[in-house]
């Protein structure tokens, strides 16, 4: 191989992102790497975010891109095989959970507190700063089951913002920090409990 690719190509051999955890276990995280398909639709572009139940990547859907059509090898959604899914953006940030049991547990949780939340009152002014999942579903990995959430991807949080910005004045309205907590705590008397 010859040209500019080859010449940026290296191997990176010391610990990065999530191996750097204490007690890192490589078997825990789904060998997730750019280029590859997950549930024959989403093509991963990078890696935006990781802890320790999980990794954050930016894919690409390739049914809103035109690049592939649904299949029969799919993996429906966790939640609800009846429901109709809702139209996805063609750039999504997927969140892949651990294989451990309190990371499937953790992640069924959200998906069932996000699906509350997203029924809740929608004309709320805090409820567009809530991310609910836009789908869901199962990779089987070399070490056990990974449940994986899609998000629309966000920007960068407001303390990158705020920093990235620091030479421009920047006023928010003072509701703007407090409107996403105050929605969710009206969802608070009815959210389900388990």
């Amino acid at each position: 191989m010859s040209g500019p690719m080859a010449e940026s190509t290296c191997m990176i051999h010391e610990p990065i992102d999530e191996e750097r955890i204490v007690n890192y276990n490589p078997n825990l995280y789904f060998p997730t790497h750019p280029g590859q398909v997950l549930n024959a639709r989403y093509q991963t572009i990078t890696k935006l975010g990781w802890g320790f139940g999980s990794t954050v990547w930016l894919a690409e859907d390739l049914w809103q891109s035109g690049t592939r059509q649904p299949s029969s090898s799919v993996t429906p959604s966790i939640a609800n095989e009846h429901e109709e899914e809702p139209k996805s953006p063609r750039y999504v940030a997927i969140k892949i959970g651990t294989s451990t049991s309190g990371s499937i547990a953790a992640a069924e949780h959200e998906l069932k507190l996000s699906q509350h939340i997203a029924t809740a009152n929608p004309s709320h002014p805090g409820a567009g700063y809530i991310r609910c999942p836009i789908n869901n579903f199962q990779l089987g990995g070399p070490h056990g089951t990974h449940i994986c959430l899609v998000y629309n991807p966000m920007r960068e949080t407001l303390d990158d913002f705020l920093w990235s910005r620091s030479q421009l004045p920047l006023r928010l309205p003072a509701e703007y920090p407090l409107s996403g907590p105050h929605f969710l705590s009206l969802q608070e008397a009815s959210s389900p409990r388990t």
